[in-house]
Formats: structure tokens, C-alpha cells, sequence
């Protein structure tokens, strides 16, 4: 659940700066940041799993799929290095909405 609170914080961030054309540059680099994150929390999960080591119900069925749908569904449908665009602005605002769901399944299914 940080995990995903984390990634939540970062976009949130990222929203922040969108706007900001002093930190166009920046904002590049913390979107391949958040990019590099979510797939590392991705790819952490699917070794486990495909090590046939027993992932935890809440890793299992909600935190894998947040990450793959984070990751495979919006951040990585920007190429690398993109620079700041509507595309940009549109996936940023979406990741928050995103881990709400996510959030919600947790609290919706008692999780430990």
C-alpha cells in the first residue's frame, strides 16, 4: 500500500509541475524517475512469481496489477525522454485517479 502511495505522491508532483516552465526540465527527469519506479515494483513482483516463490494475496491480486496497469497501460505509452505535452499532462492527472482505485480495492477486500 506505501508502494502505491509513494507512486501516487510522485504524480502528484509531477502535476505540480507541469505548469511551471522553470521545471520543464526537470520534470522529465522525475516522470523517467516515477517511470523507473513503478517498473522496478513491476518486475520485483514478477521474479518472485515466476520464481514460483507464493506472492502475498494483496501482492498477488491487487499490487501486480496496479503496477502493470500503471505502467504498461500509461506510463509506457510515452517514449523515454518525452518531453512535457498534452499526452504528458493527461497521464500524469490519470495516475492519481488510478491509485485510488487500487487503494480502494485494498480497503474493499480487508487486505492485510
Amino acid at each position: 500500500m506505501n508502494r502505491l502511495t509513494k507512486i501516487k505522491i510522485m504524480a502528484i508532483e509531477l502535476n505540480e509541475m507541469i505548469n511551471d516552465p522553470q521545471q520543464v526540465k526537470q520534470l522529465t527527469n522525475e516522470y523517467t524517475n516515477l517511470k523507473r519506479y513503478v517498473e522496478k515494483q513491476r518486475r520485483l513482483l514478477e521474479q518472485l512469481r515466476d520464481e514460483q516463490r507464493e506472492l502475498t494475496p494483496l501482492d498477488e491480486f491487487v499490487m501486480l496489477p496496479a503496477f502493470e496497469d500503471i505502467d504498461l497501460n500509461l506510463l509506457r505509452s510515452l517514449r523515454g525522454n518525452a518531453k512535457p505535452d498534452n499526452k504528458m499532462k493527461q497521464i500524469i492527472k490519470e495516475i492519481p485517479d488510478r491509485i485510488d482505485y487500487w487503494l480502494e480495492q485494498i480497503n474493499s477486500h480487508n487486505y492485510p
